[in-house]
């Protein structure tokens, strides 16, 4: 049974070193025993040292903004009822309606409808309808001025005319 061993142990040996002497000298580093060349080297520091800046840099910046979720009011949300409604106009006066009941004062209605207006601009009519339905429940107050016209400078008065005149004699000659 020992001679089996020993024969096993010879062909293993056998067969494990000229695999270790390719890689150079078994357990040595690659490339024949030599160490890395000193260029090599000075690309390992460096990119160590900027790495660790970076992950520095990164520690110390602020993270992303959550994002902002938005859900749409109860304007935006008539708004857009009113393209399927089978009659928009009367929707749209109901909550017209809705919106002066709840409002007490006159300053708070005219910010409720002046709200929906704003976010009424996609149906055209609904913007003249809502300023209608202000006219006529706040006795002829206009919702929103009109913008006002900027005006082109006048330009200024034409200086005095000066006439001149000629002289007799300058025109007569004998």
């Amino acid at each position: 049974m020992k001679w089996w061993l020993l024969q096993s142990c010879v062909v293993i040996s056998g067969l494990a070193g000229p695999v270790a002497f390719a890689q150079g000298k078994a357990g040595g580093p690659p490339g024949g025993g030599r160490g890395p060349s000193p260029e090599e080297q000075q690309r390992a520091v460096n990119a160590k040292q900027w790495g660790d800046n970076i992950e520095k840099v990164r520690a110390q910046a602020p993270p992303p903004p959550l994002p902002t979720i938005r859900f749409p009011t109860e304007n935006e949300k008539l708004v857009a009822r009113l393209r399927m409604a089978e009659d928009p106009k009367k929707e749209l006066a109901q909550y017209l309606d809705k919106l002066w009941k709840d409002a007490k004062e006159a300053p708070a209605r005219k910010v409720a409808l002046d709200g929906i207006w704003r976010d009424a601009e996609k149906p055209k009519w609904a913007r003249a309808a809502i300023e209608d339905y202000y006219r006529k429940h706040a006795d002829g107050a206009e919702l929103r001025q009109p913008p006002q016209q900027q005006l082109a400078p006048t330009p200024p008065p034409p200086a005095p005319a000066t006439t001149v005149t000629a002289s007799p004699s300058a025109s007569a000659k004998p």
